[in-house]
């Protein structure tokens, strides 16, 4: 079913990072797969529609899968080209990628967090994608439309495991109700659903159906 002829309750938009070090590929694939069991269509975007950056290694499993889906991750759409209300996806997902912490700050995230949030629409980051969060940082002496939100992301001791703490910006400094542990921990607030890493995928993914069927 095309774009064009799948209604808007029945779509969801899963974000990618065309940044290095990417997106983790498997991880994708279980987050499409199971989206793919439950909407109508999954359209896949990145920030500036360039194609998404696959994290090394990509094991030959879903190395060939990737490539069956070579025409939709070719040429994603461009965040920085939708109108969120026009668009009017059921829900938005953002797999885990370490990518996300190097992409500039986008008034594009921004705009599609803020109109998910407004209008109670799913959100669901995971992992290394509540990075995204960091393009809805407020300027100075302005309020974060988030700050009453309970919210998740990975721990300092999960960076420090994976030796990235001091590469890029700390979620748990920047979300402070993040956990130090690494274990299968999600938040729900209303509409959005967060992950600390991708041992939650699962369950994350399935509060997010849920939410997008209430």
């Amino acid at each position: 079913m095309s774009k064009q002829q799948t209604p808007q309750a029945d779509r969801v938009l899963v974000l990618l990072s065309a940044a290095e070090p990417g997106v983790s590929a498997r991880h994708f694939v279980q987050v499409f797969s199971v989206c793919s069991t439950v909407f109508a269509a999954v359209d896949v975007a990145t920030r500036s529609g360039d194609p998404p950056v696959w994290a090394s290694p990509v094991d030959d499993q879903t190395a060939k899968w990737l490539a069956e889906k070579h025409q939709l991750l070719a040429a994603p759409l461009a965040l920085e080209r939708l109108d969120p209300m026009a668009e009017s996806y059921a829900g938005l997902v953002v797999p885990d990628g370490q990518g996300f912490y190097f992409e500039p700050h986008s008034a594009s995230v921004r705009a599609f967090l803020e109109y998910f949030v407004k209008f109670k629409r799913p959100i669901c980051l995971i992992g290394g994608g509540t990075a995204a969060l960091l393009s809805t940082e407020p300027p100075a002496g302005e309020h974060w439309f988030l700050r009453k939100c309970a919210l998740t992301a990975p721990s300092n001791y999960d960076a420090i495991k994976h030796n990235t703490y001091l590469a890029h910006t700390s979620m748990e400094d920047f979300i402070v109700t993040c956990r130090a542990k690494s274990s299968v921990h999600i938040v729900v607030d209303d509409s959005i659903v967060t992950a600390q890493n991708r041992n939650c995928t699962l369950i994350a993914i399935q509060t997010f159906i849920l939410l997008c069927n209430r």
